[in-house]
């Protein structure tokens, strides 16, 4: 059979995570449904070994140099299939919810779309967990919210913004090449294993924060208009007894990474702050923030 989509897999010593990925895909696939290309982009670790001996048989690109929008540039270089499905490595989603991707982008007019983030919080700290139950139904996430770990695009779509531009925050850039009628939340959803602790869950909230920052100023013709409805909600929710303390953590985590990557933007620093507790074994739930 043809395979029915595109999957681009980039990946930066993630051999912590490759393989989960790469089993959720296979778990549930038809022989050849799939073409998937895993671009590692300077690995020091067992990353490319992995993907090579793993039984759902991708095309591996091995890079020395390292950079997210290269390993994706490559991967559609090589790639012969629309729709293309861009997949982080640390990211588990079953074929049973890509297939509702490929289907939402036959319909007319949708040119990206994803399925809805489920934040997996085993392990995490009660802070964290309590940060999440605020986040997971902000409003900007209700209805064609695409990134975050996952997004896909149309033969047109991709037209629209290919090859990737040298930034970090490409999930945000391909969410703001869109108009909100031509992205759409497709059926299904897909996990992410979020930070444990409240400083890891911070670190990656400034690293977003960050990016896209700097991608407005880059450029400035994807900037949008200032939107209060996060705010608007996170006041409803605080109005509740019983949703106050979550709220009060919630606005805590935002004021904190908005205040850190200020610093950030202003000290000049292009590092590239990975959360590396997703990438351990979850254990017990920690105690610690």
């Amino acid at each position: 059979m043809s395979p029915r989509a595109s999957i681009v897999v980039p990946a930066h010593d993630e051999e912590a995570v490759i393989a989960r990925c790469l089993d959720a895909l296979h778990a549930d696939a038809e022989p050849g449904e799939w073409e998937v290309v895993v671009t590692a982009n300077g690995c020091t670790d067992r990353t490319v070994e992995i993907a090579r001996a793993h039984p759902l048989a991708p095309v591996v690109i091995d890079r020395p140099e390292p950079g997210k929008p290269g390993a994706l540039n490559a991967a559609d270089a090589v790639a012969t299939t629309f729709p293309r499905i861009y997949l982080d490595a640390d990211i588990e989603v079953d074929s049973a919810t890509l297939r509702g991707v490929v289907a939402t982008l036959e319909e007319p007019g949708v040119l990206a779309a994803a399925p809805r983030l489920n934040p997996v919080t085993t392990g995490c700290s009660p802070l964290v967990r309590s940060y999440y139950r605020i986040w997971r139904d902000l409003p900007v996430l209700q209805h064609g919210y695409v990134g975050s770990g996952i997004f896909a695009l149309s033969h047109e779509g991709h037209a629209r913004i290919a090859p990737f531009p040298a930034i970090v925050a490409e999930d945000d850039y391909v969410r703001r090449s869109f108009r909100a009628d031509e992205r759409r939340t497709s059926p299904g959803s897909f996990d992410v294993r979020v930070a444990r602790t409240v400083r890891s869950l911070v670190h990656r909230g400034v690293r977003t924060r960050a990016g896209n920052r700097r991608l407005a100023q880059d450029v400035p013709t994807l900037a949008t208009q200032p939107d209060d409805s996060t705010l608007r909600y996170v006041v409803r929710r605080a109005r509740s007894p019983r949703d106050l303390p979550h709220a009060l953590v919630f606005l805590g985590v935002t004021v904190a990474v908005r205040v850190l990557a200020e610093r950030k933007l202003r000290r000049g620093d292009e590092r590239w702050e990975r959360d590396e507790s997703t990438r351990a074994p979850a254990g017990r739930p920690t105690t610690s923030a």
